[in-house]
């Protein structure tokens, strides 16, 4: 006998991030072809972004919220206080998977987790944060979570292989059409910018965009630094 699962869910799983359904289909899809392939009938998934010229997760990276089990309802959160200091080093320095498979005893063992603490209270028992890399830039962490010990492990953590090139360059190409889409938008309502405070009108754009596939009307704000002063110097 062979067990020919992998390569139909693969297959699938390809077909579904080149197609154009919305976030909740494609999620709902994604995480059926993931119970396939991790045999787990019960299995969740989630991404949550990374932000990194604040240092911040956020959930709203593709202009609309998909679901994140890090930051749950929270649009947004820093890094150092979601994660310890281990799981923040694995995931956002090295680059590596965190893998739990009991829960409830790191959790005994790590008191001051707050990661581990919420996951208890959302009865998650074992779970697989994976981080999304493409050109050594960190896009995200893909989240897979199971609501029984054990089911979720270093073992099986092992299949994420087999997909992980698709996720990867779809949450790239998702990326790369925000982050247009946010261009457009400060072209169209502002005036070049100095990259200094880039950050400030890339918000605004981004909550204009959300409003916009929420369907809801959102006229960008002018845009205001308090207390700034200029500075002249001259060299000879």
């Amino acid at each position: 006998l062979i067990d020919s699962t992998v390569a139909p869910s693969v297959s699938s799983l390809k077909s579904n991030l080149l197609g154009n359904a919305n976030p909740s289909e494609l999620q709902e899809n994604l995480e059926e072809i993931f119970r396939s392939i991790f045999k787990i009938p019960d299995l969740q998934i989630g991404f949550t972004a990374f932000d990194p010229e604040n240092d911040k997760f956020t959930n709203m990276s593709f202009g609309q919220k998909i679901k994140s089990f890090i930051l749950d309802s929270r649009t947004e959160g820093d890094c150092k206080q979601e994660l310890k200091s281990d799981s923040y080093h694995s995931l956002l320095k090295k680059r590596s998977a965190v893998t739990v498979s009991k829960v409830s005893e790191f959790a005994a063992i790590n008191p001051d987790s707050k990661l581990l603490k919420h996951f208890e209270t959302k009865n998650i028992q074992s779970f697989i944060l994976a981080p999304v890399v493409k050109n050594d830039a960190l896009l995200g962490i893909l989240e897979l979570v199971s609501f029984h010990e054990r089911e979720l492990n270093s073992v099986n953590a092992r299949k994420l292989e087999i997909v992980m090139p698709f996720i990867i360059d779809t949450i790239s190409r998702k990326v790369t059409e925000l982050q247009n889409q946010i261009q457009a938008v400060i072209q169209k309502n502002y005036t070049s910018l100095h990259p200094s405070v880039n950050w400030r009108f890339r918000d605004e754009a981004l909550k204009y965009i959300h409003s916009a596939n929420a369907g809801k009307e959102y006229t960008p704000k002018e845009i205001i630094f308090h207390d700034v002063y200029p500075l002249y110097g001259q060299i000879d």
